[in-house]
């Protein structure tokens, strides 16, 4: 089984800090390596559960992550965007 640990009061706290140094700090204080947040490794896990990877597109107004089955096709995930 695979899951990732959320402590709510603790992220709700690192969110009202302003300097990143400072967060990084005060989250591996906790025992969090390199200081991560709890959100990229939730989606992480649950694009690794689902089977889908991202990719990412740049236009001048807008970046956009789109979802596609692992091992898709170039052609196929292009439908996909």
């Amino acid at each position: 089984r695979r899951c990732v640990v959320v402590s709510a009061p603790l992220e709700a706290e690192v969110s009202q800090l302003d300097d990143e140094e400072f967060r990084k700090e005060y989250l591996e204080s906790y025992g969090l390596q390199d200081g991560e947040r709890a959100l990229p490794k939730i989606l992480a896990e649950s694009q690794g559960l689902l089977g889908l990877v991202s990719f990412l597109t740049v236009g001048q107004e807008e970046a956009r992550a789109w979802f596609v089955p692992q091992g898709s096709r170039a052609a196929e995930a292009a439908g996909a965007i």
